[in-house]
């Protein structure tokens, strides 16, 4: 990890290093950082939450060819970037071995209480493909 903290990496440099990780990472401006650390460990509302998103996306799309993804796939949010969204959608052809979305229609990530909300939306800004990012509450209201 030390070594590749040190320089800068491409999203393909970087996937290439996260095959040999035992966590999964984001890139942010180059570099990787643990995704424990851009937020802490799920809570189980926010599980349940991320969850039913994707059980009831799965059911919508079936006999289309668009599937849900998790936060397991990366997408680019910049030349040197790439994040993990709880919840993403792609329509595109399948790719097999392939770590991240390229045709994204959908990202969704499901919000925490204040103050992580606000730093969550962030993350996104840099995204300009993204026009929209629709947040679903893990708490109840």
């Amino acid at each position: 990890m030390a070594d590749a903290v040190r320089r800068s990496m491409t999203p393909e440099e970087f996937f290439d290093w996260q095959l040999g990780q035992d966590e999964l990472y984001e890139l942010v401006d180059g570099h990787p950082v643990p995704r424990h650390r851009m937020m802490t460990g799920a809570s189980k509302q926010h599980d349940r939450a991320t969850v039913n998103i994707i059980v009831r996306l799965g059911n919508q799309l079936r006999a289309t060819p668009c599937r849900p993804m998790t936060a397991d796939i990366a997408i680019r949010t910049s030349i040197k970037g790439l994040r993990r969204p709880d919840v993403m959608v792609e329509c595109a052809p399948l790719i097999p071995d392939t770590y991240e979305v390229r045709e994204p229609k959908l990202v969704v990530e499901v919000a925490s209480p204040p103050p992580r909300r606000s730093s969550r939306r962030a993350r996104w800004r840099s995204t300009s493909a993204i026009r929209r990012w629709p947040t679903s509450s893990s708490s109840r209201r």
